[in-house]
């Protein structure tokens, strides 16, 4: 139930950021707290710790970047109209013919962060891949494909969008249509019998 809750709050965080400057912060990050108990609760139950290490890991990574955006295009504007950074003195703003290197110098962050947004997919996709193989919640193996996908195709902005929404829409249905009794991990089998 933690996770389906936190995944809405993930979503409204997500699109409310278009409308709500403030709460569109703290709503998903909610979301996320609630969606990591979720998991971290059915690693337990699986007793698979590398569900939740996995997730740890993705939400990690997505954050690294997400800050590495922020930087990367914080440090290339400041460069081009001659702001200052922490111990750089004010140079003059780069000559107009250097607006090949500004856009050169953004793409490279925008394609740092690509990548690592990315890595942060796959992570988890081995976290979902591991939920749906031990609650037999097959929707989070469609989960974890379309958010890959999605990261991937960010490329292309628009579908990457459109896929990593589609996959927020199906993170809630899975949640929410997970086994109210999760199977504990299977039994070892009993060691023959010596005859």
């Amino acid at each position: 139930m933690y996770g389906g809750i936190g995944a809405i709050l993930l979503l409204l965080g997500g699109v409310g950021g278009l409308f709500i400057p403030f709460g569109s912060l703290i709503i998903p990050i909610v979301g996320l707290i609630l969606v990591l108990i979720a998991v971290n609760f059915i690693a337990n139950v699986l007793n698979d710790r590398a569900i939740f290490t996995n997730m740890i890991i993705s939400v990690v990574l997505g954050i690294v970047a997400l800050l590495v955006l922020f930087l990367m295009v914080l440090a290339v504007v400041a460069a081009f109209i001659g702001i200052p950074g922490p111990g750089v003195e004010l140079i003059e703003p780069p000559a107009e013919g250097d607006i090949i290197a500004f856009i050169a110098a953004l793409i490279l962050g925008l394609a740092i962060a690509w990548i690592i947004y990315v890595v942060s997919a796959v992570f988890m996709k081995r976290s979902f891949d591991a939920i749906a193989t031990g609650t037999g919640t097959n929707l989070f193996h469609t989960t974890a494909l379309l958010f890959l996908i999605g990261a991937i195709l960010l490329i292309a902005l628009g579908i990457g969008v459109l896929l990593i929404f589609v996959a927020s829409i199906l993170m809630i249905v899975a949640f929410f249509t997970l086994p109210d009794e999760l199977p504990g991990p299977a039994a070892p089998a009993p060691p023959p019998a010596m005859e």
